[in-house]
């Protein structure tokens, strides 16, 4: 996916996924199933990457380690992928 443009390009905010899922009546809940399926993901990778962003900052902040750059930008990256993907299923409903 590219740019940041979806994730922060929303008028109004889109429907919370969790809630079209868990309001659907598609067969065999096969919709519910997949969203739910993609926020789990979406958690893992959440979890994964906070830890690191949070190492960063505090580094950063109390100044106890250098900054690599490179691992920084990388990370936000990876963030705003995370985002991108969460808001193109989003508006996909």
């Amino acid at each position: 996916m590219s740019g940041s443009a979806r994730a922060e390009g929303c008028d109004s905010p889109p429907p919370l996924t969790s809630t079209f899922a868990l309001e659907s009546n598609s067969t065999n809940d096969s919709t519910y199933t997949q969203l739910e399926g993609d926020i789990e993901g979406w958690t893992a990778v959440r979890d994964f990457l906070g830890p690191q962003i949070k190492a960063i900052l505090e580094a950063a902040e109390f100044g106890t380690g250098k900054i690599n750059e490179g691992r920084a930008n990388s990370l936000v990256f990876e963030g705003q992928e995370l985002l991108n993907q969460a808001a193109d299923v989003a508006n996909g409903l």
